[in-house]
């Protein structure tokens, strides 16, 4: 494992151009631009049920996640669900992915939801 400073902060429109760039070169989707980007995200920001956060080292995103709150039949108090998690491979295996669930998951918890789906356990 590398020495790195990160801080995990939750998004800004500065980071929408490195999170397409990750999307698209890291995920693999190849249909994400900077606009597709920009419309999720201000979508986003204004539904309390989504997180997104960024990893931060020295003002470049290494990596994201993206939660979101959702209801099941299943699970009546909720549960977050990861939608996009992502690091740079240079960054990968360094715990950032880890550190990322841990922000998403927790930021995005309240005294009534679930942690996780327990299916996926």
């Amino acid at each position: 494992m590398i020495d790195i400073h990160i801080v995990i902060r939750e998004i800004e429109s500065k980071d929408y151009t490195s999170i397409a760039a990750i999307w698209h070169d890291v995920l693999g989707f190849l249909s994400v631009t900077y606009e597709t980007v920009v419309q999720t995200c201000e979508k986003m920001k204004g539904d309390s049920r989504y997180c997104t956060f960024v990893a931060d080292m020295n003002d470049n995103v290494v990596g994201f996640v993206t939660t979101v709150y959702t209801l099941a039949i299943d699970q009546p108090n909720g549960y977050i669900k990861v939608n996009g998690l992502a690091v740079l491979p240079e960054f990968q295996r360094c715990g950032i992915g880890k550190m990322l669930i841990h922000c998403g998951i927790l930021l995005n918890n309240t005294e009534t939801k679930s942690l996780f789906n327990p299916a996926f356990l």
